[in-house]
Order: C-alpha cells, then structure tokens, then sequence
C-alpha cells in the first residue's frame, strides 16, 4: 500500500503538467480511489470483525444494564416439598409410636406379673401390705405394689383409658382394705392379756387373730417335737427353737385361742374377707387385660412421648 502512493505522488506532477483540469479532476478521483482502497483493507482484512445485525443486537444486550430477577418456586415444587415434609414427619411418627409402643407393652407385662402376685397373696393372707402403717407409709406401699414404672405408668391412661380406670380402682380398693385391716388389728392389740409383754409379739398375734377370720382357716401354729425342739409359725415369722423359747410362745398361742370377739370385730372381718376375695378376683381379670392389651401392635392415643416436633 505505501509503494502504491509513492508511485501515484511520482506520477501525478506529469500529469497536471500536461493538462491543468484534466489533472485536477484525475487527482480528485485517485484521492477517492484511495480512500476507497484504504476502506476495503481495514474491513475486510483477515481476522477483521464484522458488525452484522445480530452482532450489534448481541452487543447491544451485552452493554445494557438487566433488570434484577427474583427466583421463584413454581406450586408444584412447593407442594412437592410439602409433600416431602408431611412423609417425613409421618415417618417419624411412626417410628415415635413403635419405640413407645414397645415401653408400654413392657410395663404391662410388669403389672401382669404384679397383679397375679397381688391375687395370689391375696387369697392366701387376705393382705400383701403391712400392717400399722401411716397413710404416708401406706401410700408408698401400695406406689410399689402396683406401679411398674414411676414414669410410664400415668401414660397408661392416655393409651389404654379402660385398663387405667380399672387400675386406679383397684388401688383405692387396696388401700381401703388395708386400712381396715390395720384399724381391726390395732383394736385387738388392745385387747391382749398382759401376759404377752414383747410388743411384736403382741402385734403378732393380734394379725394372726384377725388372718385366721379373713381366711377362715388357723394361721398360728406351735409343733414340740420328741427331742425337745420348737416349731412355731405365724403369719409374720416363723422360728425353730428349744424349749428355752417354749414359754413365750405357749403365750403367744394361747392369747391367740383365747381371743374372743365382738360385734364390732365380726363386722370388720366379715368386710375384710368379702373386699379380700374381691380384690383377688379383680386382680386375675386386670392381669389378664394386661396381657391382651401388652400383645397388640398397634398404640391408640397420644401423648408427650409420641409427639413430632
């Protein structure tokens, strides 16, 4: 391009020299030429970018400020995600209630194995609580009698309404009875002859007296036997002894035959011996529920242990 102009410069004095307007006019038109040339090479030159209309469009966009945008779930997606939330928790409550199920058919069968010691004992002593105790001390009595898992076991009416209902009966009914019977032991405490003077003792017989009516059957025996030794059982104790013991216990027996009892006494026992074979009889039938109820696989109701957060 440059030795191009330098020949055109060479040649265009000649030119004007043999004619003015005529080298006037073919300098206007190289000028134009030229111009024309240098146009083609810079847009045309290899590696050169061309402008087309998509070109400029996508430049255009690209030095456009966008707008912001805001991403946005669409309602199926949300509802997908609530629909996920809602499985996961109906997952975990169900998991929840297995776990609990499976704790609370633990403590029924605990209270089955208590409640058939509870009729058995019944049946045979006509009491499976102490007696002369306090209403604090007869309270913890029965707490242990009957309760199989301090913290379960008030969850057992919010599962099984029925069974604790008949549950919570059956431990006022205990505790009436063993109320009774300490009120009617303590009146034939009163009544022993001096001739007993150890207090256990006393109190010793004064429950076997009021045993022997409750169970209709004699529940104070004393054996000699040809060597000279002792057998003496009670209700409370038993020993086996020599005849160094002989003495107090001949006294012992004796004011237990000797007993002679009133009106009043009659009338406890009689109520004695009809709420003992009761509570023994409701006892078998809630140990039995117990079992049916600690075999199902399904848990009904709800409660703090079940809940989902």
């Amino acid at each position: 391009m440059r030795d191009l102009i330098d020949a055109f410069k060479a040649f265009l004095p000649d030119l004007y020299a043999w004619s003015p307007l005529f080298g006037s006019t073919a300098f206007a038109v190289a000028w134009l030429l030229l111009g024309a040339v240098v146009w083609y090479v810079v847009m045309y030159r290899p590696g050169a970018v061309k402008l087309t209309g998509a070109s400029q469009d996508v430049k255009t966009a690209a030095t456009t400020p966008q707008p912001s945008q805001t991403i946005t779930n669409s309602p199926g997606a949300m509802q997908a995600g609530r629909d996920i939330n809602v499985n996961l928790n109906r997952r975990d409550q169900q998991q929840g209630d297995a776990r609990h199920l499976m704790e609370l058919q633990g403590v029924l069968r605990q209270d089955a194995d208590k409640l058939k010691r509870i009729a058995e004992g019944m049946r045979s002593s006509g009491t499976v609580i102490s007696v002369y105790m306090t209403d604090a001390e007869l309270k913890d009595a029965t707490r242990v009698t009957f309760v199989s898992h301090e913290v379960l076991d008030p969850d057992l009416a919010n599962h099984y309404r029925e069974y604790a209902t008949k549950k919570a009966d059956l431990v006022r009914e205990m505790e009436e009875h063993a109320r009774e019977f300490s009120t009617t032991a303590l009146s034939v405490l009163q009544k022993m002859p001096t001739s007993v003077t150890d207090l256990g003792d006393r109190e010793n017989v004064a429950v076997s007296v009021v045993m022997r009516c409750v169970l209709s059957r004699e529940v104070m025996v004393l054996q000699e036997s040809s060597d000279g030794r002792i057998n003496f059982s009670t209700p409370r104790a038993s020993w086996r002894s020599d005849r160094g013991q002989r003495k107090r216990f001949v006294e012992m027996e004796r004011a237990y035959h000797d007993f002679k009892a009133d009106r009043d006494f009659i009338e406890h026992c009689e109520n004695l011996k009809r709420r003992a074979l009761r509570i023994a009889e409701q006892a078998a039938e809630l140990r039995n529920d117990a079992l049916r109820l600690a075999s199902q696989q399904t848990l009904s109701g709800s409660c703090e242990f079940t809940q989902v957060n």
